[in-house]
Protein backbone atom coordinates (compact mmCIF):
# COMPACT_ATOMS: atom_id res chain seq x y z
CA UNK A 1 0.00 0.00 0.00
CA UNK A 2 1.30 3.34 -0.80
CA UNK A 3 0.50 6.90 -0.12
CA UNK A 4 1.43 9.48 -2.97
CA UNK A 5 3.06 12.99 -1.58
CA UNK A 6 2.29 16.20 -3.82
CA UNK A 7 4.49 19.23 -3.16
CA UNK A 8 2.59 21.95 -3.96
CA UNK A 9 4.09 24.76 -5.76
CA UNK A 10 4.26 28.70 -4.21
CA UNK A 11 4.35 31.82 -6.12
CA UNK A 12 7.96 32.12 -4.38
CA UNK A 13 8.59 28.67 -4.95
CA UNK A 14 11.33 27.81 -8.18
CA UNK A 15 10.49 24.20 -7.21
CA UNK A 16 8.77 22.49 -10.11
CA UNK A 17 5.43 20.30 -9.35
CA UNK A 18 6.04 16.71 -9.09
CA UNK A 19 4.99 13.63 -7.15
CA UNK A 20 6.86 10.49 -5.79
CA UNK A 21 5.62 7.39 -3.96
CA UNK A 22 6.64 6.69 -0.01
CA UNK A 23 5.67 3.43 1.44
CA UNK A 24 3.02 3.37 4.36
CA UNK A 25 3.45 1.99 7.51
CA UNK A 26 3.22 -1.96 7.44
CA UNK A 27 -0.59 -2.60 9.25
CA UNK A 28 -3.21 -3.92 7.41
CA UNK A 29 -5.47 -1.63 4.86
CA UNK A 30 -8.23 -2.38 7.40
CA UNK A 31 -6.32 -0.85 10.60
CA UNK A 32 -5.21 1.91 8.52
CA UNK A 33 -8.00 2.55 7.31
CA UNK A 34 -9.97 2.96 10.46
CA UNK A 35 -7.16 4.68 12.13
CA UNK A 36 -7.44 7.20 9.53
CA UNK A 37 -11.51 7.56 9.76
CA UNK A 38 -11.81 8.46 13.34
CA UNK A 39 -8.21 10.18 13.74
CA UNK A 40 -6.72 7.71 15.95
CA UNK A 41 -3.30 9.10 16.04
CA UNK A 42 -1.76 6.88 18.45
CA UNK A 43 -0.90 3.48 15.95
CA UNK A 44 1.98 4.75 15.36
CA UNK A 45 4.58 7.21 15.54
CA UNK A 46 4.66 7.90 12.45
CA UNK A 47 0.50 8.77 12.05
CA UNK A 48 1.08 10.92 15.13
CA UNK A 49 2.56 13.64 12.52
CA UNK A 50 -0.09 13.69 10.14
CA UNK A 51 -3.80 15.28 9.88
CA UNK A 52 -6.81 14.45 7.83
CA UNK A 53 -7.89 17.60 5.33
CA UNK A 54 -10.26 15.58 3.59
CA UNK A 55 -11.16 12.37 2.22
CA UNK A 56 -14.49 11.24 -0.24
CA UNK A 57 -16.24 7.84 -0.47
CA UNK A 58 -13.88 5.58 -1.94
CA UNK A 59 -11.28 6.24 0.63
CA UNK A 60 -9.58 8.93 -1.05
CA UNK A 61 -8.19 10.80 2.34
CA UNK A 62 -5.91 13.39 1.77
CA UNK A 63 -3.80 14.21 4.98
CA UNK A 64 -0.66 16.57 6.01
CA UNK A 65 2.75 16.42 7.68
CA UNK A 66 1.80 18.95 10.69
CA UNK A 67 5.31 19.18 11.41
CA UNK A 68 7.13 20.28 8.16
CA UNK A 69 7.72 23.39 6.86
CA UNK A 70 6.88 23.09 3.03
CA UNK A 71 3.41 22.41 1.77
CA UNK A 72 3.47 19.05 1.47
CA UNK A 73 0.29 16.81 0.61
CA UNK A 74 -0.21 12.79 1.49
CA UNK A 75 -3.02 11.72 -0.77
CA UNK A 76 -3.66 8.21 0.85
CA UNK A 77 -4.86 5.83 -2.02
CA UNK A 78 -7.09 2.60 -0.91
CA UNK A 79 -6.29 -0.65 -2.69
CA UNK A 80 -9.96 -1.30 -2.33
CA UNK A 81 -10.28 1.63 -4.72
CA UNK A 82 -7.84 0.85 -6.76
CA UNK A 83 -5.97 3.77 -7.22
CA UNK A 84 -2.75 2.66 -6.10
CA UNK A 85 0.29 2.36 -8.24
CA UNK A 86 4.38 1.66 -7.68
CA UNK A 87 7.09 3.64 -9.51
Amino acid sequence: MYFRTYLRKTKSSKKSNYTKLASLPHYSEETLIKSIKIKNASIDEHWSNYEIIKKNIKYLIIIKNKYRLHKTIFVFFSLLSGKHRKN
